[in-house]
């Protein structure tokens, strides 16, 4: 175990940017990230090495072949084994200051989140992200929304009573019938912007994404910005 003094060496590029309150805000934080697969494993990955102090991994998935070319948390060695297992041992062999809970779950209208500050949602399809909608709004948690599909990705930040809920941002969407097809290295963008605003927002800073919808074209480079309002 790294002591003290070692531990603050690890941040010492990083601090100088953020601060040392901002830091200290990461320490304490408590982060939920649902989803263990593209998105999830790089976001699990850089919140750990950003210093966040616990984070919740949700999954209940198994490690599939299709899943290795975007999901780097995982390995041939750990097919057929559970996302959020394999998650969990890796992050505290490489991040040993961050606090990992593993739930193999399914979300459902009854799930309700133990003491996390901010969800990050790196799920795969708009279904479960609206179910993660109601429950995160109900329960009035913040909600880093990411999604990934080919070369396009979305992220805002949702929070209750501040900024519309998802389903208003992005209404009815239908998930296709056939398979998502992604990239793995425009799922590692997504996911790296997606990590960048959960620390913005940890740490109050200026130009989240707080009532704004960041969508990225990586095919064509480009990126735009819509103001979003909270109706009533």
């Amino acid at each position: 175990m790294l002591r003290p003094l070692e531990l603050e060496k690890v941040w010492e590029r990083q601090v100088p940017l953020i601060s040392s309150d901002c830091q200290k805000r990461l320490r304490n934080a408590r982060v939920a990230v649902v989803g263990a697969g593209g998105l999830g494993s790089p976001v699990s990955i850089y919140l750990a090495r950003s210093g966040v102090g616990k984070l919740l991994l949700i999954d209940r998935g198994k490690v599939d072949l299709p899943d290795l070319h975007r999901q780097i948390l995982y390995t041939p060695d750990d097919l057929g084994r559970a996302k959020v297992e394999v998650a969990k041992e890796k992050l505290e062999k490489e991040c040993p200051w961050t606090e990992l809970e593993a739930l193999e779950i399914s979300l459902d209208d009854s799930f309700d989140f133990p003491d996390v500050d901010l969800v990050v949602s790196c799920l795969d399809n708009f279904a479960t992200r609206y179910l993660l909608d109601e429950i995160t709004w109900k329960k009035g948690l913040p909600v880093v929304h990411g999604a990934v599909e080919a070369y396009t990705g979305q992220i805002t930040t949702i929070v209750p009573g501040v900024t519309p809920r998802l389903k208003e941002i992005i209404p009815g969407f239908k998930d296709p019938e056939r398979k998502i097809l992604v990239l793995p290295p425009a799922v590692a963008v997504v996911a790296s912007l997606q990590t960048l605003e959960a620390v913005k927002y940890l740490c109050d800073m200026p130009g989240n994404l707080v009532n704004r919808l960041l969508v990225i074209d990586l095919l064509n480079y480009s990126i735009e910005i819509a103001e979003i309002k909270r109706k009533g």
